[in-house]
C-alpha cells in the first residue's frame, strides 16, 4: 500500500521504509505504468528544476528496488529496458469510489485525495479496502522467464550516455572480471586482478575482438552485480568469471565464459599447475576463449605470455604487484607510486628482457612527479625516459612505452615528438584508453581542443568507468562551454580531492563564485592548501575588474616570500584568468602549463586572453606557433601577413 496522502509504503500492514525520492520514483513509476518511462522523463518528474545526470537515476532506481525486495536476476516490480527507460511490471489498478480512472489521472486527483497504491508480495491474496483516494494493485507478473536488470553501479553513466548507444553488441565482445580467491590475503587478491587483466591484454590483441577495458570491468569487483547488467554497462555480449586458489608452490584457476544473450556457459575449463605453469594457463584461457568465439588470428595475435611477458615466475608475480599500485595511483598517491617504482625495479632485475616491466617502470617514473614533492622529477623523467627507450629495444610495439616518451617530449616542450610518439601508440592500441587520454591530454595542450574531445569520446567508449578520464572528459565540456554535463560527469568523480576541485572549476565556469569559495577555500590538495583569503581575493578580481591588477600582485608577492606555493599561486592565477600565469612557477613544466592555459584560452571566457599581446608572446615561444605551421591552425587563431597572431 502506497499511501501518497501520509508519503508511506506498506505491506501486509507493515511499514517498507523508503527515502522520499524512492517514493516518488515509484510514484512516477506506477502513474505511467504499463508505459516505458524514460531516465530524462523520469530525472524531470522525480528532481523538477535539477540537472540530475543517468547516473544518480540508475542510482536510485537501485535503491528503490532493495527496499520493496526486488530481484535483479528475477525482476517482479521494476524492469529496465536497455537503452530506453525503466517501467513497472505488474499490471496497475485504481480502485476508487466513483467514475474509473486511469493511472494518468493521478496528478489530476491528487489535490484533493489520499493516493494509496497496493505492493503486492509474491504468491500473495491481498485485500485493500480503500474508503477515499485512489489505490492502484501492484499484483506479482513474471515475464516469460527473461532476467531482466537495472544497474545499480555506474559511476560514469553521464560519459557512456555521450558515446554510441547501449543497444546488443553484435560484434564478439567480452568483459573479463576480477578474479575472485577464497582468502582476503592482499597478495593472493593481487595475484588474482593481475591474472584477469594479463588475460584482458591478451585477448585485447585480438583485432577481430572487442575487449572491455580493466578498469571498467574491474568496477564490478563485488561479486554480486548480475552478469546481465554487467554486459549491458559495458555493452558486451559474453563475460569472463573466474577463481584462483594458490596453496604451496600450485595454483587452482577455474574460469568461466558465458553468453549473456543465452545465459549458457559457452566454455569452461579448471587448471590444477605448478605455480610456474601461470604464464601457460592464462594463454590457454586466452586461446579457447578466442576459439570459443570463433575470432581468427593471426601469429602474432596468437596468445603467448613467455614471449610477451616473461619466462620467471617470480618476475612476473613482482610486475603484476607494480601494475596493481599504478591502477590504483590516485587513491594512494606518491606512497603507491614508490612501491610500483620498487616492485617493477625487482622485476626487470630478475628479468631484464622483460620488456612490459620495463613500460610499467617508464610509466611509474613519469607520473610519480605529479602525486608527490616535485624535487626528483628531472630524475625521475630521465630513468622514465630510459626504461621506455629499453622497453622499446625489446619490442618496438609496446604502445605503453610509446605513449611514456610522447608525454616525456610534450612535457619539455618538444611538441614534434610528442605527436609522433603519440600517433605511433594510438596505432599500435586501439584498446588502452590510458594511451588514448594522454593523446588527448597533448592535443588539448597545444590547443586542438575539438581533436582532444573526439579522443576522450572515443576512450571511453573503451572505458566508461576511467576516473582520470572521467576528469578530462568533464575539463572538455567546460571549455565548449556545457557546464551542466561537465558538472553532471564532475558528480560520478570518487576521489574527493579532485572531485572537489575539478567541480569547483566546473562552478567557476559556471559562474558560481559562492560555490567555488566554499569547494576551494581551505582545500588540500597534494600540491599545497587554497588558503581561504586567497581564494575569496581571486572571485573577488572576478567580480569586481578593477581589483584584479592588485590581488595579482598580492597573489605574486606571496609566491615570492613563500606564503605561497608556486602551483597553489598559478592556481589562483589561473581562476582569476590572469595572464600572469605565463611568468609563474618556472618548476612547472611547460607541457603543464600549456595543459591548463590551454582551457582558459580556448573557452569561452577566454577571448581576453587570445587577443593578448603576452598570449601571442608565449605561444611563440614555447614553440606552439611553429607546431601550428606544421601541422594547421588551432580554430580560434590564425597568422597574420605581419606574422603576428590574429584569435577571435
Amino acid at each position: 500500500m502506497l499511501d501518497v496522502g501520509v508519503h508511506e509504503v506498506r505491506r501486509e500492514g507493515a511499514v517498507i521504509p523508503l527515502p522520499p525520492l524512492s517514493f516518488d520514483l515509484l510514484l512516477t513509476l506506477a502513474k505511467h505504468a504499463p508505459n516505458l518511462v524514460s531516465s530524462e522523463r523520469l530525472a524531470e518528474e522525480v528532481w523538477p528544476g535539477l540537472v540530475v545526470s543517468p547516473g544518480t537515476v540508475v542510482k536510485r532506481v537501485g535503491l528503490l528496488r532493495e527496499a520493496i525486495g526486488d530481484d535483479a536476476e528475477h525482476p517482479r516490480y521494476v524492469s529496465v529496458v536497455r537503452g530506453r527507460g525503466y517501467r513497472l511490471i505488474p499490471p496497475v489498478e485504481i480502485d476508487l469510489p466513483g467514475p474509473a480512472m486511469e493511472a494518468g489521472d493521478i496528478e489530476a486527483a491528487g489535490a484533493s485525495s489520499r493516493r494509496k497504491v497496493a505492493l503486492f508480495a509474491v504468491a500473495l491474496t491481498v485485500v485493500v479496502a480503500v474508503t477515499a483516494g485512489i489505490a492502484f494493485s501492484l499484483s506479482d507478473r513474471r515475464t516469460n522467464g527473461n532476467s531482466v536488470a537495472v544497474p545499480t553501479k555506474r559511476p560514469s553513466a553521464e560519459a557512456a550516455a555521450l558515446t554510441e548507444p547501449p543497444g546488443e553488441a553484435q560484434e564478439p565482445s567480452i568483459a573479463v572480471l576480477p578474479f575472485m580467491t577464497l582468502t582476503q590475503d592482499a597478495q593472493d587478491l593481487t595475484f588474482a586482478n593481475g591474472l584477469a587483466e594479463e588475460i584482458i591484454n591478451l585477448l585485447a590483441a585480438v583485432n577481430a575482438l572487442k575487449v572491455a577495458a580493466r578498469t571498467s570491468s574491474f568496477v564490478f569487483d563485488d561479486g554480486e552485480t548480475g552478469a546481465d547488467e554487467i554486459a549491458q554497462q559495458l555493452n558486451v555480449n559474453h563475460i569472463l568469471e573466474g577463481s584462483v586458489q594458490r596453496h604451496g608452490g600450485r595454483i587452482r584457476v577455474t574460469a568461466q565464459l558465458i553468453d549473456v544473450r543465452t545465459g549458457y556457459h559457452v566454455w569452461s575449463q579448471k587448471y590444477d599447475r605448478p605455480f610456474e605453469d601461470v604464464l601457460a594457463v592464462q594463454d590457454d584461457i586466452a586461446l579457447n576463449i578466442a576459439t570459443a568465439l570463433k575470432v581468427r588470428m593471426d601469429d602474432r595475435e596468437r596468445p603467448d605470455s613467455i614471449r610477451d611477458l616473461t619466462g620467471s615466475a617470480a618476475a612476473y608475480e613482482l610486475y603484476l604487484q607494480g601494475r596493481n599500485l599504478l591502477h590504483h595511483r590516485i587513491r594512494l598517491e606518491g606512497a603507491g607510486l614508490n612501491a610500483a617504482v620498487s616492485a617493477l625495479e625487482k622485476a626487470v632485475r630478475l628479468d631484464p628482457k622483460f620488456a612490459r616491466a620495463w613500460a610499467g617502470l617508464g610509466t611509474a617514473l613519469w607520473l610519480r612527479p605529479g602525486y608527490r614533492n616535485n624535487e626528483n622529477r628531472a630524475d625521475d623523467h630521465q630513468r622514465a625516459e630510459q626504461a621506455a627507450n629499453t622497453a622499446l629495444e625489446l619490442n618496438p610495439d609496446l604502445a605503453e612505452a610509446q605513449a611514456v616518451l610522447g608525454s616525456l617530449a610534450w612535457k619539455t616542450g618538444d611538441f614534434e615528438q610528442a605527436g609522433h610518439w603519440f600517433d605511433r601508440a594510438m596505432q599500435q592500441s586501439a584498446q588502452d584508453s590510458d594511451v588514448w587520454l594522454w593523446a588527448g591530454m597533448f592535443l588539448d595542450s597545444v590547443g586542438y581542443v575539438d581533436d582532444a574531445f573526439r579522443i576522450y569520446e572515443r576512450a571511453n567508449r573503451i572505458d566508461p568507468f576511467n576516473q582520470n578520464l572521467i576528469g578530462f572528459l568533464s575539463r572538455s565540456f567546460r571549455i565548449r562551454g556545457d557546464a551542466e554535463k561537465a558538472e553532471s560527469l564532475v558528480n560520478t568523480l570518487e576521489t574527493s580531492i579532485w572531485r572537489d576541485y575539478s567541480l569547483a572549476v566546473t562552478k567557476l565556469a559556471a559562474g558560481d563564485l559562492a560555490a567555488v569559495n566554499a569547494l576551494l577555500a581551505g582545500h588540500q590538495m597534494p600540491f599545497g592548501t587554497f588558503p581561504p583569503s586567497y581564494v575569496k581575493l581571486a572571485t573577488d578580481a572576478l567580480q569586481r575588474p578593477e581589483q584584479a591588477r592588485d590581488a595579482e600582485k598580492r597573489i605574486l608577492d606571496a609566491m615570492e616570500s613563500s606564503g605561497l606555493s608556486e602551483r597553489v599561486a598559478f592556481e589562483l592565477l589561473w581562476i582569476m584568468g590572469s595572464l600572469a600565469i605565463l611568468e609563474v612557477a618556472p618548476e612547472i613544466s611547460d607541457g603543464y602549463r600549456a595543459l591548463r592555459v590551454s582551457e582558459i584560452a580556448w573557452s569561452d571566457r577566454g577571448k581576453s586572453i587570445r587577443q593578448d599581446e603576452r598570449f601571442h608572446e608565449w605561444v611563440g615561444e614555447v614553440g606552439l606557433v611553429d607546431y601550428w605551421n606544421r601541422h594547421g591552425w588551432p580554430e580560434s587563431c590564425r597568422p597574420a601577413q605581419d606574422n603576428t597572431l590574429v584569435c577571435n
